[in-house]
């Protein structure tokens, strides 16, 4: 999978009452040269399990692009000691946040696991460092080849999906990053076994791993269990690693392409210095300053619909990336010339105000990524990146430091010496097509252990004054969070995509601070994130607790839309316009987009979003005032968090507006929908109505969907995926409203497999409901569902979330298990129907 942004800093997480440390990180190296890093915190009895290999797709061999990617799949197949599934075993044994990432610099395994399980987890990844290549059969690797096959169409297939591929080329000629890091099939298609093992063999050694354990264990016990597994796989030769290549641009490129994008796409790249250098992060700042102005710009000008930018960062060479769509009938030399002056305007006028903002935000963003111990991004992954990269696990101080007190003239001084004519632009228009070694360490799995078990915290809810709930679960730590259930379902007639409206310009409109409300929440470091549900909007707010009680006024007197002008209300139909335009191109959005009408609504488009005035965005936000408001506060002192809010919560909740809520129909009998797009990629969408959570016979329907559904390891994803390699992996979603609720899978594939993947779905749905779940199936759904329960409360915004989504679904949470005969009947009741299809691609 492609890393676009690493984000970096650290924070160790805690749960309601622990204190947290920074100090603890312990690095040695032992004897055959693998990298040990221990950062202990007993917070939580879990344990981040990081396993980083100085592998990446510069080493792929010349006509062999993808090689890294490629083992990427195939580190999950089983080892010879341990042949199962990994994806699977991690899920029995309780994991969260299992995955992988290949980048141009290196590759990266992890999993964070019950602390009783840990030393299971060092004999797994012991065994696929050692011997791994005798379970690498021909089989397994044209299984594994067709999998990737159907990631690389699915990943290229959209519109502008040549993106990276072409940006590779044209950025780094003569490059180790010339390649694109997914590779490309033709070369794949032509490595022979023996090359592919050869590679593993070469590269997956102890000297050449930087192995980062996370949470509930005692350096000394980590030497222990590392020492016993890894101690005795032979050294191999350690990868020279990342030198600094930055690479600038000699001058300006420029190259046009045509594509299936509904109006021109405009990409700018500039080469910036690599992953942690004091330029690097400063330009990562700077790129923060430069995308509010261009997305700000963008809500002013005809010229574009969307804009704004980002900062890549990796090891030998960085990229800054602007991202412009333009306006329907406009030209792409008129955009192009916006872009260069919204540049030069973002270098010339780059206040330390703005510079300070971005720090902020930044700062912020990181706290609050790095309060979990795995995953991309996690404590784990920043610890390994600081090791990686600059030779030093604690590197990552460095850079929290310099945002904390950021250097504006530095910032100014890295953005006028990097960011110039020196760029490369790329241009789509519109078109009608789309462009094993000796072991003497232990083979036998080890034996799990107890983990402490986990009692989520009750929240404590009151109804206040004016009808809005609050409800309050306390958390320490350095950030608070505050969600706020929105009543008010999308209206889904001639006006649908008036909620969306709505939701763009409570961020577009201008605050009481005289910012927008974007702005000002991003000068705070504050950041709210929007999701949308069939009858309700969750808006989660979270910021650095010393700025809490400044940000979280201002969403709440947001949601009066008070601020919104006909200059506000213009752009914000104008970008969701937009927005509408491109789900509408795009083979892969365009079938969830189109849910609605399977209930006979209307989905938003160009022509229903012609009818949205302003006064109906003021309904709206009286839906969103009204009695079903609900305020969720997670985070430290809430007395002294939440009494200043209570005068704004008290203000809204009253009243009886109309128009906030929608009478689905039963979808059973609905007819299906087909759409012919361009290309050879298709999806295909199965809809089923599932009951309300807490219905007769349910008990067992949350365990029968993973057994089902769950990614990687249910059955369709197992079947599609793995055995008739028909797909890259399934979608699916569940919607949370307290009425009939609505399960979706999606399946990427080719035109000519689409048939025979809804077959297979069809099939699946009938057989779970018929014939006996297996053991291990049973075991596996159980386990993998008390471990995400667990990991929603490891971090305060996934907390805040999960109140938030039981509320919507009207009950509590789920601890116990369910049993075979649970899982037969809820299947037997609610999944033989036959799902409703939306199928969009050449195959109808």
């Amino acid at each position: 999978m492609r890393w676009l942004l690493l984000l970096l800093s650290i924070l160790i997480p805690c749960q309601a009452g622990a204190q947290r440390s920074v100090e603890n990180i312990h690095r040695e190296v032992l004897d055959n040269g693998l990298t040990l890093i221990v950062a202990e915190d007993r917070s939580a009895p879990r344990v981040a399990v990081h396993l980083w290999y100085r592998v990446g797709s510069v080493e792929d061999p010349l006509g062999r692009s993808g090689f890294a990617h490629l083992f990427e799949h195939l580190m999950f197949r089983g080892s010879e000691n341990a042949p199962d599934d990994y994806w699977a075993d991690m899920r029995r044994i309780g994991a969260t946040d299992t995955n992988a990432g290949t980048a141009p610099d290196r590759t990266t395994y992890f999993q964070t696991v019950p602390t009783g399980a840990l030393e299971y987890v060092l004999w797994r990844e012991a065994d696929r460092m050692a011997a791994l290549t005798p379970t690498v059969t021909q089989k397994t690797l044209n299984s594994e080849r067709a999998v990737v096959e159907n990631e690389l169409r699915q990943n290229r297939s959209g519109p502008a999906g040549s993106v990276w591929t072409r940006i590779s080329a044209a950025t780094y000629p003569d490059h180790p990053y010339a390649r694109d890091t997914l590779g490309e099939i033709e070369e794949l298609a032509e490595a022979g076994l023996e090359e592919v093992r050869a590679f593993h063999r070469r590269y997956y050694t102890p000297a050449n791993a930087i192995l980062v354990l996370a949470g509930d264990v005692a350096p000394a016990r980590a030497r222990e269990l590392v020492e016993r597994h890894f101690g005795s796989i032979p050294s191999g030769e350690r990868v020279a690693g990342a030198v600094e290549w930055p690479a600038p641009l000699s001058g300006a490129r420029r190259d046009v392409v045509a594509d299936a994008v509904p109006s021109p796409r405009i990409f700018r790249v500039w080469n910036l210095p690599g992953y942690g250098s004091p330029e690097a992060i400063d330009l990562g700042l700077f790129g923060n300053v430069l995308r509010q102005r261009l997305e700000a710009a963008a809500g002013d000008s005809a010229l574009v619909t969307t804009a704004s930018a980002y900062v890549i960062e990796q090891g030998l060479s960085s990229q800054i990336v602007i991202d412009a769509t333009s306006a329907e009938g406009t030209q792409s030399n008129d955009v192009e010339a916006w872009i260069s002056r919204q540049t030069e305007l973002a270098i010339a006028h780059m206040s330390d105000a703005r510079i300070v903002a971005a720090a902020a935000k930044r700062r912020a963003n990181l706290l609050a990524r790095m309060e979990r111990l795995g995953g991309f991004g996690g404590r784990a992954d920043t610890i390994a990146s600081s090791e990686g990269f600059n030779g030093d696990p604690t590197a990552w101080r460095f850079r929290l430091a310099r945002y904390a007190e950021p250097e504006a003239d530095a910032v100014r001084a890295a953005a006028r010496n990097w960011v110039g004519a020196n760029h490369y632009t790329l241009v789509f228009e519109p078109s009608v097509s789309l462009s094993n070694q000796a072991i003497t360490r232990p083979v036998a799995p080890p034996p799990i252990g107890e983990t402490a078990s986990f009692v989520p915290p009750d929240p404590v809810t009151t109804k206040l004054a004016g009808g809005a709930i609050l409800s309050i679960v306390e958390r320490s730590g350095d950030l608070a969070r505050l969600a706020l259930i929105l009543p008010g379902a999308e209206r889904g007639d001639i006006r649908a995509g008036v909620r969306e409206v709505a939701l763009a310009a409570l961020l577009d409109q201008r605050s009481a601070e005289g910012a927008s409300v974007r702005e000002a929440l991003n000068a705070l470091g504050a950041t709210l994130t929007l999701e949308e549900h069939p009858e309700a909007v969750v808006a989660l707010l979270q910021a650095p607790s010393d700025a809490f009680l400044a940000a979280a006024p201002i969403l709440i007197r947001a949601i009066d839309l008070g601020g919104v002008g006909p200059e506000t209300f213009a752009a914000s139909l104008a970008g969701v316009r937009g927005k509408v335009s491109e789900q509408q191109a795009n083979v892969l959005s365009l079938p969830s987009h189109l849910v609605p009408e399977l209930y006979g609504r209307q989905a938003a488009s160009s022509e229903t979003l012609a009818n949205v005035e302003s006064t109906d965005l003021q309904e709206m936000s009286a839906c969103w005032r009204g009695p079903g408001l609900h305020a969720i506060y997670v985070g430290p002192d809430p007395a002294d968090m939440t009494a200043p809010l209570r005068a704004d919560l008290e203000s809204h909740g009253a009243g009886h507006p109309s128009n906030c809520s929608v009478e689905y129909p039963k979808l059973e009998g609905s007819e299906g929908i087909a759409v012919g797009m361009p290309g050879s990629q298709a999806l295909i969408l199965a809809a089923l109505p599932l009951p309300p959570v807490g219905a007769p016979d349910s008990e067992g329907l949350e365990a029968a969907l993973s057994v089902l559904t769950e990614n990687t390891t249910g059955r369709l994803d197992r079947i599609l995926r793995v055995e008739r390699g028909l797909t890259y992996g399934i979608r699916t979603t569940v919607s949370h409203r307290t009425a009939e609720r609505l399960l979706t899978i999606e399946v990427p594939v080719s035109e000519e497999n689409a048939g025979e993947a809804r077959a297979i779905v069809e099939r699946e749905l009938q057989r779970i409901a018929q014939e006996p779940i297996e053991d291990h199936e049973l075991r596996i759904a159980n386990a993998s569902l008390s471990a995400q329960r667990e990991a929603n409360w490891q971090t305060g915004d996934r907390a805040a979330l999960a109140l938030a989504h039981s509320f919507l679904d009207g009950g509590g949470f789920t601890i116990g298990q369910a049993n075979a005969d649970q899982v037969r009947r809820s299947a037997a009741r609610y999944l033989v129907h036959p799902p409703t299809w939306i199928m969009a691609g050449p195959a109808r």
